[in-house]
């Protein structure tokens, strides 16, 4: 049943959005993480 529903939505640009926004997450943090430690 998942599997149907999968092929139904087109999971592909979700997927691809899902690992630009884990991206853009982790560079957020390791920024933050710069300005709040190391920047001092």
């Amino acid at each position: 049943m998942i599997e149907s529903l999968l092929q139904v939505l087109d999971w592909e640009p979700l997927y691809r959005l899902w690992e630009l926004i884990v991206l853009i997450l982790k560079f957020l943090w390791d920024l933050l993480l710069l300005l709040g430690g190391g920047g001092r």
